[in-house]
């Protein structure tokens, strides 16, 4: 099935093949995830609310949370029924009567950070990069070690450091 009952724009690549999860703030209900059809969102937790998703998930809680932290924590099994319950709601006409009143405009929406960053490593994958941090950290030595083109270099980032793009950062003004 790759054709919806609802109009979904060709060009945005968001149709029946391709419905990313995210989170969704639309400013009269708290988060909740949601897959994104066309220039509209389905609110999950409301869908499942309005008893759609009854077979889908083992909790009906995990879609009803404010990110995507216990979905994911559901395992692949889940994923799978719940995608496939999304797209027989949306490319099944006979859902239309109660999904298309659950659609909001994505325009009109917020999307927030979709799932708690706990860890992350960031690598060296840049050559003109790994230089200039290797003349900031060496300015003695080779800004690149022989081994640099031999094996990823990885560190750990800050997880507190990934936000949502668009989110005003406040940049440091040196020392006072």
């Amino acid at each position: 099935m790759t054709d919806s009952w609802l109009d979904t724009p060709e060009h945005l690549g968001l149709g029946l093949e391709n419905l990313p999860y995210g989170v969704i703030v639309d400013g009269q209900s708290p988060p909740q995830p949601a897959v994104a059809i066309g220039t509209y969102a389905l609110p999950l937790g409301a869908a499942a609310e309005a008893g759609l998703f009854d077979t889908a998930a083992p909790d009906p809680d995990i879609l009803a949370a404010p990110n995507l932290d216990r979905l994911l924590a559901a395992g692949p099994a889940v994923w799978r029924t719940v995608r496939a319950r999304a797209t027989e709601l949306l490319g099944n006409r006979a859902h239309a009567a109660a999904v298309r009143p659950l659609l909001l405009p994505l325009p009109r929406l917020a999307t927030p950070l979709p799932f708690t960053v706990a860890d992350y490593v960031d690598f060296y994958s840049s050559r003109h990069h790994a230089e200039n941090l290797g003349r900031i950290f060496r300015p003695d030595s080779a800004p690149l070690l022989p081994n640099w083109t031999h094996l990823p270099v990885g560190y750990h980032g800050r997880s507190g450091t990934v936000v949502v793009s668009g989110t005003p950062i406040t940049r440091p003004h040196g020392q006072r």
